[in-house]
C-alpha cells in the first residue's frame, strides 16, 4: 500500500512521543462530535442554531440564555433530553482521549470542547475543566 509505511513511521512517532510525555494538552473543537450525530452550533443547514425553529425561540441562542430560561425553560430542557448522553456513540477521537486517561496519560486539565455532554463520553476525571467559547456580534 502507498504511504503505509510512512503512516506507520509517522504513528509510531507520535506513539513514543506519548509515552515520553509527562502532560499533554488536548485541543478539540466540535469536529471531534460532529461525527457522533452531535450538531456544531453554527453551519449552515445542520448547525444547532439552524434547526430550533421547533422551540419557537425570540433568537436562536435563547436556548441557553438564562433570562429566556426563567420564563420558559421548557425548549432547554427538552433539548437536553433529546441529546442526553447515551443517545449518541462517542468517536474515535473520544475514544482516543479516553484511552490516554485510562493508560495513567496526565492529560492538562483543559480540554476545549463545543458541547459539555461531549464530556460524558470519557468518564469521570475530576481535574478536567470545559472552556466554552463565547461568540459576539459587535
Amino acid at each position: 500500500m502507498p504511504g503505509f509505511s510512512t503512516s506507520c513511521a509517522l504513528l509510531n512517532k507520535l506513539a513514543a512521543a506519548i509515552r515520553s510525555s509527562s502532560n499533554i494538552v488536548v485541543l478539540a473543537g466540535a469536529g471531534i462530535s460532529v461525527s457522533a450525530g452531535i450538531p456544531d452550533f453554527r453551519s449552515p443547514g445542520t448547525g444547532l442554531y439552524d434547526n430550533l425553529q421547533k422551540y419557537n425561540l425570540p433568537f436562536a441562542e435563547a436556548i441557553f440564555d438564562l433570562q429566556y430560561f426563567k420564563k420558559n425553560p421548557w425548549p432547554f430542557y427538552e433539548f437536553c433530553r433529546e441529546t442526553w448522553p447515551g443517545k449518541h456513540k462517542p468517536t474515535k477521537a473520544h475514544n482516543f482521549l479516553s484511552l490516554l486517561q485510562n493508560k495513567g496519560v496526565d492529560l492538562i486539565p483543559f480540554i476545549i470542547m463545543h458541547l459539555e455532554l461531549s464530556l460524558f463520553f470519557f468518564g469521570s476525571n475530576q481535574r478536567r475543566k470545559t472552556i466554552e467559547g463565547v461568540y459576539t456580534k459587535h
